[in-house]
């Protein structure tokens, strides 16, 4: 049965790959379609205020701002089921090795995207930039980090397991769409605007993702250091994992304290914000790639 749920895990994490792929062409078509719109003589309805033909999409924008978020909310259900299969025939969380952990942020960062497309409409675009992103983390995923399904090994079974990482990949995910705004809004601080997004927009956007991935991240790392206690005798032993963990949380720390304090601008701010997501990408991958760490047996 485990064999089964395993194999079926693999197929569906494969076409959960393919999904975003399409996805980030169906993103990608609608933005070339605004982007190549020309404006047309102005249009006058009978007792109505003047309007252009510019200002009403075409059909086919129209159709593909639908499809693309729909196919894309469709392919985070495949996803889910890829990631749920996997943990039914480990018989555990699915968060013991890189490979799962990158499945299982990946997972994170689409249904963040899912739940703001909901409540943030106007934050839609960015599925271009995170369909592209889960495409690619899942190709390396499937292609680079696969091992085969199996049981924890001794020392990560403990329930502080899925409390830990839970947290830590729940944080990344929101993270991750806060890097997104925050990227998008230095590039519309020069242009104007991005993707139809102003500046304000993106930068309130950045501050409402960063302001609740940050607490989550705090408790992330504040279970970390209980579990360590209870796994090696202490909280805290400058391990590389340990150090890059609180690092980040210290570069997030005076992102959100720039932005309480006058005299930040925005852009760097923005900039802050773009700085400490590359902390957290060294701390979640870099750190399990490059240094010898005691959470090496969640490695490759």
């Amino acid at each position: 049965m485990s064999e089964l749920m395993a194999s079926l895990s693999d197929i569906a994490m494969f076409m959960a790959l393919i999904g975003y792929v399409v996805a980030l062409l169906a993103f990608a078509a609608e933005q070339a379609l605004v982007r190549h719109r020309t404006p047309a003589p102005d249009l006058v309805t009978a007792g109505g205020p003047t309007q252009t033909a510019a200002s009403v999409p075409p059909p086919s924008v129209l159709v593909t701002s639908r499809f693309a978020p729909r196919w894309l909310l469709g392919t985070t259900a495949v996803h889910a089921l890829a990631v749920t299969l996997r943990g039914l025939a480990a018989g555990a969380m699915p968060l013991s090795n890189m490979y799962e952990f990158v499945a299982a942020t990946a997972l994170a960062v689409s249904f963040s995207y899912a739940v703001l497309a909901h409540l943030r409409p106007e934050a839609r675009p960015l599925g271009l930039y995170v369909a592209g992103g889960l495409a690619a983390a899942l190709g390396w995923a499937i292609t680079s980090l696969y091992t085969e399904a199996g049981p924890l090994i001794p020392a990560l079974k403990s329930g502080w397991l899925a409390i830990h990482v839970t947290a830590a990949v729940a944080a990344s995910g929101a993270f991750t769409l806060g890097a997104i705004a925050s990227a998008l809004f230095l590039r519309a601080h020069a242009r104007g605007t991005v993707h139809g997004l102003r500046p304000g927009q993106l930068d309130k956007l950045a501050r409402r993702l960063h302001t609740f991935a940050f607490p989550v991240w705090t408790f992330a790392v504040i279970a970390g250091a209980i579990w360590a206690d209870s796994a090696w005798g202490r909280y805290w032993g400058w391990d590389p994992k340990e150090v890059w963990a609180f690092i980040t949380w210290v570069v997030y720390a005076a992102y959100l304290h720039a932005r309480a304090t006058r005299g930040w601008s925005p852009r760097r701010v923005a900039l802050i914000a773009v700085t400490a997501y590359a902390c957290l990408l060294f701390n979640l991958i870099g750190v399990n790639l490059l240094l010898n760490s005691l959470h090496s047996y969640a490695g490759l």
